[in-house]
């Protein structure tokens, strides 16, 4: 008989990988938010606030704030895509807060100082796509083993 062992990566549910993937992602963006040239008007760069002119790809404004949410929110979803429950919560409590994000995006003004994360259109859009793609991912991927567990 021949012992057939599947990958690590194989073996781990759909839903964990998915999680792991946006986890890097956001990681990766949180990073490249503090690399000039990769974050156009680098000079400008605040903590908070809707003064930073600096935009990651030159469109999604940013700021020391805003980069370090990423960061966190990709170590977060590293950490949670290890348990198919958890890779569920952060895809699906995370898409729940983008779609916030989105609404408030939507309701404060780009010069307002309720801004202060800073978001601009681009952003707001961003987080609706977001949003919709990470519950969506996360229902998706499960939907069969809660189903079958109930």
């Amino acid at each position: 008989m021949v012992n057939v062992r599947r990958s690590q990566t194989a073996a781990r549910p759909l839903v964990n990988r998915i999680a792991l993937t946006v986890g890097v992602v956001f990681l990766l963006v949180g990073i490249a938010g503090f690399i000039p040239g990769i974050t156009t008007h680098y000079d400008t760069l605040s903590f908070a606030g809707h003064h930073s002119e600096a935009k990651l790809l030159g469109v999604f404004q940013v700021s020391i704030l805003h980069n370090i949410v990423h960061l966190l929110f990709g170590i977060a979803g590293i950490a949670m895509a290890r348990r198919a429950d958890a890779a569920r919560l952060y895809l699906i409590g995370g898409g729940a807060v983008y779609l916030l994000l989105w609404i408030y995006g939507l309701a404060v003004s780009d010069t307002s100082s309720a801004n202060f994360v800073p978001i601009n259109t681009a952003d707001d859009w961003l987080h609706f796509a977001l949003g919709i793609g990470m519950i969506g991912l996360g229902v998706a991927t499960t939907r069969r083993s809660y189903v079958a567990q109930n």
